[in-house]
Protein backbone atom coordinates (compact mmCIF):
# COMPACT_ATOMS: atom_id res chain seq x y z
CA UNK A 1 0.00 0.00 0.00
CA UNK A 2 1.54 3.44 -0.81
CA UNK A 3 2.39 6.04 1.36
CA UNK A 4 3.17 8.98 -0.15
CA UNK A 5 -0.52 9.78 -1.63
CA UNK A 6 -3.78 8.97 -3.66
CA UNK A 7 -4.48 8.96 -7.06
CA UNK A 8 -8.26 10.99 -7.30
CA UNK A 9 -10.65 9.94 -9.95
CA UNK A 10 -13.45 11.66 -11.36
CA UNK A 11 -15.62 10.19 -13.52
CA UNK A 12 -12.89 7.72 -14.63
CA UNK A 13 -10.35 10.72 -15.16
CA UNK A 14 -7.23 11.26 -12.65
CA UNK A 15 -8.06 14.59 -11.43
CA UNK A 16 -5.08 15.05 -9.19
CA UNK A 17 -3.34 13.44 -5.96
CA UNK A 18 -3.96 14.21 -2.29
CA UNK A 19 -0.97 13.57 -0.01
CA UNK A 20 0.79 14.02 3.26
CA UNK A 21 2.47 17.52 3.43
CA UNK A 22 6.42 16.80 3.69
CA UNK A 23 6.81 19.60 5.35
CA UNK A 24 4.41 20.41 8.38
CA UNK A 25 3.04 17.59 10.18
CA UNK A 26 -0.70 17.03 9.64
CA UNK A 27 -1.20 18.54 7.23
CA UNK A 28 -3.21 16.92 3.78
CA UNK A 29 -2.59 19.16 0.12
CA UNK A 30 -4.30 18.22 -2.56
CA UNK A 31 -3.29 19.37 -6.25
CA UNK A 32 -5.22 18.71 -9.71
CA UNK A 33 -3.18 17.05 -12.50
CA UNK A 34 -1.76 19.40 -15.31
CA UNK A 35 -4.72 20.07 -18.51
CA UNK A 36 -7.90 18.81 -15.97
CA UNK A 37 -10.68 20.07 -17.47
CA UNK A 38 -13.08 21.81 -14.89
CA UNK A 39 -15.60 19.77 -15.35
CA UNK A 40 -13.73 16.95 -13.30
CA UNK A 41 -13.14 19.15 -10.05
CA UNK A 42 -13.36 17.08 -7.28
CA UNK A 43 -16.12 19.81 -5.14
CA UNK A 44 -17.89 22.95 -6.23
CA UNK A 45 -15.79 23.91 -3.08
CA UNK A 46 -12.36 22.83 -5.03
CA UNK A 47 -12.28 24.74 -8.63
CA UNK A 48 -9.96 23.50 -10.69
CA UNK A 49 -6.89 26.02 -9.94
CA UNK A 50 -2.85 25.60 -10.63
CA UNK A 51 -2.57 26.26 -6.75
CA UNK A 52 -2.31 22.92 -4.23
CA UNK A 53 -5.10 22.71 -1.74
CA UNK A 54 -4.20 22.50 2.07
CA UNK A 55 -6.30 20.94 4.49
CA UNK A 56 -4.43 20.78 8.34
CA UNK A 57 -5.83 18.37 11.02
CA UNK A 58 -8.13 16.25 8.71
CA UNK A 59 -8.63 15.59 4.91
CA UNK A 60 -10.53 18.56 3.05
CA UNK A 61 -14.46 17.76 3.75
CA UNK A 62 -15.29 16.50 0.14
CA UNK A 63 -12.50 13.74 0.86
CA UNK A 64 -13.93 12.59 4.26
CA UNK A 65 -17.53 12.87 3.43
CA UNK A 66 -17.77 9.21 2.95
CA UNK A 67 -15.10 7.95 5.39
CA UNK A 68 -16.40 5.24 7.43
CA UNK A 69 -18.05 5.52 10.29
CA UNK A 70 -18.84 3.31 13.78
CA UNK A 71 -19.41 -0.72 12.86
CA UNK A 72 -17.69 -0.25 9.53
CA UNK A 73 -14.73 1.97 10.56
CA UNK A 74 -14.43 -0.50 13.28
CA UNK A 75 -14.21 -3.55 11.86
CA UNK A 76 -11.49 -1.46 9.15
CA UNK A 77 -9.61 -0.88 11.92
CA UNK A 78 -9.64 -4.07 13.11
CA UNK A 79 -8.79 -5.41 9.61
CA UNK A 80 -5.62 -3.31 8.96
CA UNK A 81 -4.65 -1.21 11.68
CA UNK A 82 -1.91 -3.57 12.53
CA UNK A 83 -0.64 -4.38 9.15
CA UNK A 84 -0.57 -0.44 8.66
CA UNK A 85 1.90 1.60 10.65
CA UNK A 86 0.32 5.11 11.42
CA UNK A 87 -3.33 4.51 10.07
CA UNK A 88 -5.25 7.74 9.68
CA UNK A 89 -7.60 8.93 7.49
CA UNK A 90 -5.80 8.98 4.50
CA UNK A 91 -4.91 5.07 4.68
CA UNK A 92 -8.70 4.46 5.38
CA UNK A 93 -9.46 6.48 2.47
CA UNK A 94 -7.11 4.87 0.06
CA UNK A 95 -8.84 1.34 1.32
CA UNK A 96 -12.67 2.34 0.73
CA UNK A 97 -11.46 4.65 -1.81
CA UNK A 98 -12.54 2.14 -4.86
CA UNK A 99 -16.17 2.35 -4.22
CA UNK A 100 -17.51 5.56 -2.70
CA UNK A 101 -21.29 7.46 -2.58
CA UNK A 102 -20.62 9.95 -5.56
CA UNK A 103 -18.48 10.14 -8.52
CA UNK A 104 -15.16 10.25 -6.90
CA UNK A 105 -12.73 7.13 -6.68
CA UNK A 106 -9.15 7.05 -5.14
CA UNK A 107 -6.53 4.24 -5.93
CA UNK A 108 -2.69 4.08 -4.88
CA UNK A 109 -0.95 6.70 -6.47
CA UNK A 110 0.09 5.59 -10.11
CA UNK A 111 -2.45 2.88 -10.34
CA UNK A 112 -6.28 2.41 -11.30
CA UNK A 113 -9.76 1.87 -8.98
CA UNK A 114 -10.40 -1.21 -8.60
CA UNK A 115 -13.45 -3.00 -9.39
CA UNK A 116 -15.78 -4.28 -7.08
CA UNK A 117 -16.89 -7.92 -6.78
CA UNK A 118 -20.04 -9.01 -7.29
CA UNK A 119 -23.01 -10.78 -4.84
CA UNK A 120 -26.33 -11.67 -5.34
CA UNK A 121 -28.74 -9.55 -3.88
CA UNK A 122 -31.83 -11.65 -4.29
CA UNK A 123 -29.72 -14.23 -2.10
CA UNK A 124 -28.98 -11.93 0.80
CA UNK A 125 -33.07 -10.72 0.78
CA UNK A 126 -34.22 -14.30 0.77
CA UNK A 127 -31.60 -15.47 3.20
CA UNK A 128 -33.38 -17.27 6.36
CA UNK A 129 -30.49 -18.60 8.38
CA UNK A 130 -29.61 -18.40 11.88
CA UNK A 131 -26.17 -17.32 11.48
CA UNK A 132 -25.37 -13.85 11.20
CA UNK A 133 -25.61 -12.83 7.40
CA UNK A 134 -24.63 -9.67 7.62
CA UNK A 135 -21.47 -10.17 9.96
CA UNK A 136 -20.43 -11.93 7.25
CA UNK A 137 -20.48 -9.68 4.08
CA UNK A 138 -19.32 -6.54 6.24
CA UNK A 139 -16.09 -8.97 6.67
CA UNK A 140 -16.04 -9.40 3.28
CA UNK A 141 -17.45 -6.10 1.55
CA UNK A 142 -15.75 -3.71 4.43
CA UNK A 143 -13.31 -2.60 2.03
CA UNK A 144 -15.34 -1.45 -0.64
CA UNK A 145 -17.72 0.30 1.16
CA UNK A 146 -16.92 4.22 1.23
CA UNK A 147 -19.86 4.85 2.73
CA UNK A 148 -20.32 7.41 5.71
CA UNK A 149 -22.93 7.22 8.75
CA UNK A 150 -23.16 5.07 12.18
CA UNK A 151 -25.33 2.30 10.93
CA UNK A 152 -23.96 -0.35 10.05
CA UNK A 153 -23.88 -0.37 5.71
CA UNK A 154 -21.91 -1.62 3.11
CA UNK A 155 -21.88 -1.05 -0.41
CA UNK A 156 -22.59 -4.20 -2.57
CA UNK A 157 -22.48 -5.00 -6.38
CA UNK A 158 -25.60 -6.62 -7.87
CA UNK A 159 -24.14 -9.26 -9.79
CA UNK A 160 -27.85 -9.83 -11.65
CA UNK A 161 -27.98 -6.42 -12.07
CA UNK A 162 -29.04 -4.54 -15.47
CA UNK A 163 -25.71 -2.36 -15.05
CA UNK A 164 -23.57 -5.02 -15.69
CA UNK A 165 -24.55 -5.24 -19.50
CA UNK A 166 -22.86 -2.00 -19.89
CA UNK A 167 -19.59 -3.21 -18.20
CA UNK A 168 -20.35 -1.16 -14.92
CA UNK A 169 -18.31 -2.98 -11.97
CA UNK A 170 -18.81 -0.26 -9.14
CA UNK A 171 -21.46 -0.58 -6.29
CA UNK A 172 -24.88 -0.57 -7.22
CA UNK A 173 -26.47 -1.53 -3.75
CA UNK A 174 -26.49 0.06 -0.14
CA UNK A 175 -26.89 -3.13 2.46
CA UNK A 176 -28.32 -1.80 5.70
CA UNK A 177 -28.46 -3.48 9.24
CA UNK A 178 -28.46 -2.74 12.78
CA UNK A 179 -27.87 -4.50 16.45
CA UNK A 180 -31.62 -6.21 17.20
CA UNK A 181 -30.72 -5.78 20.68
CA UNK A 182 -30.55 -1.97 20.38
CA UNK A 183 -32.44 -1.14 17.81
CA UNK A 184 -35.57 -3.58 17.45
CA UNK A 185 -37.01 -3.87 13.48
CA UNK A 186 -34.93 -0.96 12.44
CA UNK A 187 -34.24 -2.29 8.76
CA UNK A 188 -38.56 -2.60 9.00
CA UNK A 189 -39.04 0.81 10.39
CA UNK A 190 -36.83 2.82 7.40
CA UNK A 191 -38.15 0.41 5.01
CA UNK A 192 -41.71 1.61 5.91
CA UNK A 193 -40.89 5.04 6.00
CA UNK A 194 -39.87 4.89 2.64
CA UNK A 195 -42.92 4.04 1.63
CA UNK A 196 -44.89 6.04 3.23
CA UNK A 197 -42.63 9.06 1.48
CA UNK A 198 -42.86 7.30 -1.85
CA UNK A 199 -46.70 7.80 -1.48
CA UNK A 200 -46.62 11.11 0.05
CA UNK A 201 -45.24 12.02 -3.29
CA UNK A 202 -41.59 12.26 -2.16
CA UNK A 203 -39.07 11.09 -4.97
CA UNK A 204 -37.22 8.32 -2.75
CA UNK A 205 -34.76 5.54 -3.76
CA UNK A 206 -35.79 1.84 -4.30
CA UNK A 207 -35.55 -0.08 -1.06
CA UNK A 208 -36.12 -3.70 -0.33
CA UNK A 209 -36.54 -5.73 2.80
CA UNK A 210 -35.48 -8.94 3.32
CA UNK A 211 -37.63 -12.06 4.42
CA UNK A 212 -36.12 -11.59 7.82
CA UNK A 213 -36.67 -8.06 8.38
CA UNK A 214 -33.29 -7.48 9.65
CA UNK A 215 -31.31 -6.24 6.39
CA UNK A 216 -32.60 -3.29 4.00
CA UNK A 217 -31.42 -3.05 0.40
CA UNK A 218 -31.53 0.28 -0.99
CA UNK A 219 -30.46 0.85 -4.80
CA UNK A 220 -27.92 3.59 -5.16
CA UNK A 221 -30.12 6.97 -5.55
CA UNK A 222 -26.39 8.15 -7.21
CA UNK A 223 -26.45 5.55 -10.20
CA UNK A 224 -28.17 6.97 -13.79
CA UNK A 225 -29.47 4.28 -15.85
CA UNK A 226 -26.81 4.39 -18.10
CA UNK A 227 -24.37 3.04 -15.35
CA UNK A 228 -22.76 6.51 -14.75
CA UNK A 229 -22.63 7.74 -11.28
CA UNK A 230 -23.81 11.45 -10.47
CA UNK A 231 -21.60 13.72 -8.56
CA UNK A 232 -22.68 14.26 -5.04
CA UNK A 233 -21.72 16.77 -2.17
CA UNK A 234 -23.37 17.03 1.75
CA UNK A 235 -24.25 20.31 3.11
CA UNK A 236 -21.01 19.64 5.80
CA UNK A 237 -18.98 19.65 2.39
CA UNK A 238 -20.63 22.36 0.71
CA UNK A 239 -20.01 24.73 4.52
CA UNK A 240 -16.33 23.74 4.73
CA UNK A 241 -17.29 21.80 7.75
CA UNK A 242 -15.69 18.77 9.66
CA UNK A 243 -17.93 15.34 8.44
CA UNK A 244 -18.53 15.19 11.85
CA UNK A 245 -20.72 18.27 11.77
CA UNK A 246 -23.75 16.13 10.27
CA UNK A 247 -24.82 14.95 13.75
CA UNK A 248 -24.30 18.54 15.47
CA UNK A 249 -27.16 20.28 13.88
CA UNK A 250 -30.21 21.15 15.10
CA UNK A 251 -33.71 22.05 13.27
CA UNK A 252 -34.75 24.18 15.99
CA UNK A 253 -31.33 26.04 17.18
CA UNK A 254 -30.54 29.64 16.36
CA UNK A 255 -27.12 28.84 15.16
CA UNK A 256 -26.97 29.52 11.34
CA UNK A 257 -23.90 27.47 11.26
CA UNK A 258 -25.60 24.74 12.55
CA UNK A 259 -28.75 24.94 10.11
CA UNK A 260 -26.94 24.84 6.72
CA UNK A 261 -25.79 20.91 8.13
CA UNK A 262 -27.81 18.36 7.32
CA UNK A 263 -28.26 14.63 8.58
CA UNK A 264 -27.35 12.42 6.09
CA UNK A 265 -30.62 11.22 5.21
CA UNK A 266 -31.25 14.34 3.79
CA UNK A 267 -27.97 14.93 1.60
CA UNK A 268 -28.58 16.30 -2.06
CA UNK A 269 -27.05 14.50 -4.89
CA UNK A 270 -25.58 17.28 -7.35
Amino acid sequence: MQRNGVSVFVDGVCAGTLCRSEVEIDTFLFGYSPGCEDRHAVSLTMPVVADQYDSMGFLHPIFEMNLPEGALRQKLELMFAKAVKNFDSLTLLEIVGKSQIGRLRYAAEGAAPEEVPGENINGILAYRGAEDLFEDLLGRFARHSGISGMQPKILVRDESTVFDKIANKGATHIIKSFNPRDYPDLAANEFFSMQAARHGGLPTAETRLSENRSILAVTRFDLTSDGAYLGFEDFCVLSGMRANGRYSGSYTGHDHQERRCAPEEFRHPL
